[in-house]
């Protein structure tokens, strides 16, 4: 089997509206963050966050909820866009995981 790391970046709460959101192009030049000091390979993100994980593949999904769920998040799933779009107006989260070619919705 092969290893799917995963690394974002996670903006402060409450972001300052009047500082710029950094463009595509430049978050695609980072290459790396530091270490969690935990040693995880989930950065250290506050306890009890909620995720939405909207991905229309069962891998995917199967793949993010082993990397999170152990991790203690609170990880919903929506299967599709309308799924996913329920899941935004019946509660807030607060990181959502997106695939960008969702069917239907891209």
């Amino acid at each position: 089997g092969g290893q799917l790391r995963m690394r974002f970046l996670v903006p402060a709460a409450d972001p300052d509206p009047a500082v710029p959101i950094p463009s595509a192009a430049a978050v695609a030049t980072l290459t790396t963050l530091p270490p969690s000091p935990s040693g995880s390979s989930v950065p250290d993100l506050p306890s009890g966050w909620r995720l939405l994980s909207c991905d229309d593949d069962e891998v995917n999904q199967e793949v993010i909820t082993g990397i999170f769920k152990p991790e203690g998040f609170n990880l919903d799933v929506a299967m599709n866009g309308s799924e996913c779009l329920k899941a935004i107006d019946s509660k807030p989260f607060d990181l959502l995981l997106l695939d960008s070619m969702m069917p239907g919705m891209s």
